[in-house]
């Protein structure tokens, strides 16, 4: 962003092509040394980095993904050096920099130095009148007058009166002094403060010393290591000044054609009082820091007649939405209170090329230019009578559903336009026929949802509330789904009320066909519920009618649509099924819950107050799947259970997890595992699992988040349930650190006549330090999980529930099971007794096996044997009775305890 002297640049070396008195000026000078080369050489001092700090503050480049933004990006550095190799100061260059800027077309000259002299000097204050005159020149016609900025100063930490060059003016006051504020806008500890007429104007970030200094450009020399960094921290009122001097770049840029008084003016006029005054209340009454605290803002909309800003908000560009009657969000502003009145906004949805916007496509028409929409009364009006919406912001419900087509899919345009008052003529390129215009993308897509049963759930408003008679057409199940489905007959749909059954039993299923519902909870399909539905055709996909909701929280309720009253907007204690009221991906972290008392608690808090549990569940493969928080969320379209303790409200968030106010929510769950295992229970059309844990941070009784229960089955074939906490099984049960032994009871209640599986996934979840067993209680029958894979059984001509024992036992080499075989001799009969220890009671099994592997004879079978050393004799013929040849043979002992855990030993025999 340095400037360029093109006379120069294109000019001969060692001439004064422009004839300013400079020669090779090409990107300033230094008038501290009198040569062309503003930038410092052979710096010996840290104060050098001084005017390279400077300068980065007010211009250096932004959105470069390089170390640091100035105040207005796009702006020209003329470096002009006054400073001395020693980091000094001279007089005579300053006054002859100041006047190069002068006579060179500078449009701003900041000041970040000073000195102290008994009266203003009359050369200085000449030059100064000279800026705030001055016109435009070759490089730069427009200008009208150059802006002073001039730091405060910082040497006295005091109140300064007329004797710096701060206060060489006139009451015209050509020179905007700048004191500095710290990042709590406290008058900066060094800063300097004046109660004089206009000395101290403004007061702007300078860092401090203290605290937080200011991040800008540093001098790099090459070869030098204590100028090798490019970026680094300085503060004073030296910082606050360029700082100031960028804003007023800003603002001269929005007009350029702005004097130096006005664009003093808009800065001071549009600074923040209340702010810089509030924090240094000692000051104001004599404006001793300024007029205010810069605000870059404010000044910079005070000045503009920029085009206005369009914002197309909702649907966002290139997104993708579910619903074929969306709401469409955009904002229209003026840029500033000086930009020119809005007198037309229109939408229009999938225009036709080249049709020409007319006052027919208004959403908003001024024709006499009072601020108010002023066409008559009609329904096709909304705005009519009305300024522009707050901030802007219009909505627009599309009422007929827009078309997606064979291919569950279409591409939709939204183009919004806006005239303003100004004249035709001063129309920038951008509009040149008078309009300003903004289109955005969007795809309305299709729902899949497959056929078979599932959780659903309605993320969009399918009825409006403000309207009487209510128009529920778009929201009854038949009409939503049967549009794939093939008619009311195609489907099923039911929903859980907790208030049903009786204490010993509570909640109840409450189910009907798609066509024929009289439950008004399940006649209307609203946002927040959820719901079972059971579909029968192929792959089907729903066209859905509805409206994206922007509440910043949505208030789930268990009531149906035509329940109104406080009492209606609470959540019973009991099993709920909820789903996401918003067409996006929330967070049940960020779910607020309200008591009965009236205490509103952040999600995490409810859980450990006993309020709500922590968890979801959602349906899956015939099965529960349950997460927690923070992990917990909510899908659109997915249907979930959730769990309340106490009557209470419960409030969707639109938001991000909050992990830091509920404690143990802040970390997850999950994380804090030292390992898990699950069981599953299959059937031909039903699966079910259950989790078996342990972490240091759970207790062998019931935990919050870690124990999770079983929500409420519906007609499952089968379904398996570990522990129990108040008579209902847990789908995960958490137990602390096994050291030693730990024991679960397991159930699977099945329907009559069917087969269940139980399987284990080969125990990957559980460390190698452990066993586990399973024993069927019905039949005694054990066995080792970590040597079968799975376990079968059959129900009879009624619906049976069958009791397992589950035990995980801590092993080691020394207590593990295990078969150690001592030795193998044969006799001259060519008999083989083989002699082993057994660690514990046992079944055993002996084979014996051939060179190629085949087993020959079965020398004991299920043979129950004591722990201790025994034997078995192999008397050398085959199961047959046959004498076998000699050779070479191999002996395998198999034992099996009464855990069903299996060990194995073998020895080679000649014979």
């Amino acid at each position: 962003n340095l400037w360029v002297n093109e006379d120069e640049l294109g000019g001969s070396a060692g001439v004064d092509d422009d004839g300013n008195g400079y020669v090779d000026d090409i990107n300033g000078y230094d008038f501290a040394d009198g040569d062309a080369d503003p930038k410092p050489r052979d710096p010996g001092a840290f104060v050098v980095h001084h005017g390279t700090h400077v300068a980065g503050i007010s211009a250096a480049v932004g959105n470069n993904g390089q170390g640091v933004a100035g105040q207005a990006w796009d702006c020209r550095i003329m470096a002009l050096k006054v400073g001395t190799e020693a980091g000094g100061l001279s007089f005579d260059a300053v006054l002859e920099a100041m006047q190069y800027a002068v006579d060179n077309g500078a449009d701003i000259a900041n000041l970040s130095l000073g000195w102290t002299s008994s009266q203003p000097h009359p050369t200085v204050l000449s030059i100064v009148q000279a800026g705030a005159a001055a016109t435009g020149t070759p490089g730069n016609p427009d200008r009208d007058g150059l802006i002073w900025v001039v730091a405060l100063g910082n040497g006295d930490r005091d109140e300064l009166d007329r004797s710096r060059p701060v206060a060489t003016e006139t009451e015209a006051n050509e020179i905007i002094g700048v004191a500095s504020v710290d990042r709590d806008v406290t008058r900066a500890s060094y800063s300097s403060w004046s109660s004089s007429l206009n000395v101290c104007d403004i007061s702007a970030p300078g860092g401090d010393f203290d605290t937080v200094q200011y991040y800008s450009t540093f001098l790099v020399v090459e070869g030098n290591d204590e100028f090798s960094e490019p970026y680094g921290y300085m503060a004073g009122t030296s910082m606050a000044s360029p700082h100031t001097a960028g804003i007023c770049a800003l603002i001269r840029s929005v007009d350029p054609s702005l004097s130096a008084a006005a664009v003093r003016d808009a800065l001071l006029n549009n600074s923040n009082r209340p702010l810089l005054y509030g924090a240094n209340p000692s000051h104001e009454s004599t404006e001793a820091l300024g007029k205010g605290l810069a605000d870059a803002a404010a000044a910079v909309d005070a000045v503009g007649t920029l085009a206005p800003q369009i914002q197309i908000i909702s649907p966002d560009s290139g997104a993708r939405i579910k619903t074929s009657t969306p709401e469409l969000v955009f904002a229209v502003q003026r840029r500033s209170a000086k930009a020119p009145a809005i007198t037309r906004v229109t939408l229009r949805l999938d225009p036709a090329s080249g049709d020409p916007v007319g006052d027919e496509d208004a959403i908003w028409l001024d024709s006499d230019g009072d601020g108010v929409d002023d066409r008559p009364e009609s329904a096709e009006y909304p705005y009519r009578g009305q300024p522009l919406p707050a901030n802007g912001r219009f909505r627009v419900q599309v009422d007929s559903s827009l078309g997606i087509g064979s291919g569950g899919s279409s591409l939709h345009v939204i183009e919004v336009t806006v005239t303003d008052a100004r004249e035709p003529e001063d129309y920038p390129d951008t509009a040149p026929d008078g309009i300003f215009r903004a289109t955005s993308l969007f795809r309305v897509t299709a729902v899949g949802i497959g056929s078979g049963r599932r959780m659903f759930s309605m993320p969009y408003e399918l009825i409006d509330r403000s309207t009487q008679p209510w128009t529920l057409s778009s929201a009854i199940p038949a009409t939503v789904f049967a549009q794939s489905f093939g008619g009311a007959g195609g489907g099923q749909i039911a929903r859980w009320d907790p208030g049903a059954g009786d204490a010993a039993d509570p909640g109840a299923y409450v189910r009907s066909d798609l066509d024929g519902v009289d439950d008004p909870y399940i006649s209307v399909l609203q946002p927040g519920k959820a719901y079972w539905v059971e579909l029968s055709a192929g792959t089907p996909r729903l066209v859905i009618q509805g409206r994206s909701i922007s509440a910043p929280r949505y208030l789930i309720r268990d009531a149906a649509y035509n329940e109104t009253g406080e009492a209606a907007d609470y959540l019973a204690e009991g099993w709920h099924q909820i789903g996401s009221p918003y067409d996006f991906t929330v967070s049940l972290s960020a779910f607020l819950v309200e008591t009965e008392e009236g205490e509103l608690l952040p999600l995490a808090q409810a859980v450990q107050d006993g309020v709500v549990r922590g968890a979801l569940y959602r349906y899956a493969d015939g099965g529960y799947i349950a997460s927690v928080i923070p992990e917990a969320t909510l899908e659109p379209f997915e249907g979930y259970w959730f769990r309340t303790l106490e009557r209470c409200k419960l409030y969707a968030v639109p938001a991000a997890a909050e992990t830091s106010s509920g404690g143990i929510a802040a970390r997850s769950v999950d994380d804090s595992l030292a390992w898990q295992f699950s069981v599953l229970a299959s059937t031909a059309g039903t699966d079910s699992q259950v989790t078996m844990a342990s972490s240091p941070r759970a207790t062998d009784g019931y935990d919050n988040l870690f124990d999770l229960e079983q929500p409420p089955p519906l007609d499952a074939d089968v379904k398996l349930s570990v522990g129990g906490v108040e008579g209902e099984g847990l789908i995960r049960d958490v137990r602390g650190m096994v050291e030693d032994e730990a024991t679960w009871q397991v159930r699977a209640s099945a329907k009559p006549r069917s087969e269940v599986v139980l399987s284990w996934q080969d125990l990957r979840g559980l460390p190698r330090s452990y066993t586990a067993s399973l024993t069927d209680e019905a039949t005694g029958e054990a066995l080792s999980m970590r040597h079968e894979g799975f376990y079968r059984f059959t129900t009879g001509d009624e619906a049976e529930t069958r009791e397992f024992t589950v035990v995980v036992r801590r092993v080691d080499a020394a207590t593990a099971f295990r078969v150690h075989v001592d030795e193998a001799s044969t006799n001259a009969r060519g008999a083989a007794t083989v002699t082993f220890r057994l660690t514990d009671d046992a079944e055993v099994d002996c084979i014996v096996l051939n060179a190629a592997g085949r087993s020959v004879r079965t020398v004991a079978a299920g043979e129950t044997l004591a722990a201790g050393v025994r034997s078995l004799t192999w008397d050398g013929r085959s199961d047959a009775g046959a004498a076998l040849p000699a050779g070479q043979y191999r002996l395998e002992i198999r034992a099996r305890n009464d855990r069903g855990e299996v060990a194995r030993g073998t020895v080679s025999i000649s014979r």
